[in-house]
């Protein structure tokens, strides 16, 4: 799953329909290029690949830090994924009788409230779940109570 924060910074810019490039930096000093058009992601560079397979890597790195710069993007990778399936949290259609990537990345956000950066790690170990009390119960056993209840709580289950 991509960087909360990252995710919600393209979230963003794709609602503003901006076009031009996020430059980031992972916590381990590595470059990450993506490139916008109309709030579409149309380029992704990280490290020294390129398209779906550096969305591939970059979604397993934490952001120390980004900035968007509007203008022209002259690159495209036609091998990436809709936009949409990104910002879902996922490269590839939700699994038959899974939750829908949105449902995972709205637990995620309440969970990282709850638990900081180990909730993208939470997520994915739960991901296979098909409702949401069933990924409930799946985190439950990582969480403490009181963390478990606010969770049901703020999900509509408790």
């Amino acid at each position: 799953m991509i960087d909360i924060a990252m995710l919600a910074e393209l979230r963003r810019l794709n609602d503003l329909g901006a076009t031009g490039m996020v430059f980031a930096v992972s916590e381990d000093n590595r470059h990450c290029r993506i490139g916008l058009a109309a709030g579409n992601i149309v380029a992704v560079s990280f490290r020294a690949l390129r398209g779906k397979e550096a969305l591939l890597a970059f979604r397993e790195t934490r952001c120390r830090s980004y900035q968007f710069v509007p203008g022209e993007v002259n690159e495209r990778h036609v091998d990436l994924p809709q936009t949409a399936q990104i910002l879902g949290g996922t490269t590839e259609a939700p699994a038959p009788g899974g939750l829908p990537p949105e449902q995972l990345a709205r637990v995620e956000r309440e969970l990282l409230d709850l638990v900081g950066p180990m909730a993208s790690v939470l997520i994915e170990e739960a991901a296979g779940a098909t409702s949401l009390d069933g990924l409930l119960a799946r985190l439950a056993p990582s969480l403490d109570a009181a963390d478990a209840r606010t969770l049901a709580r703020r999900l509509g289950l408790g």
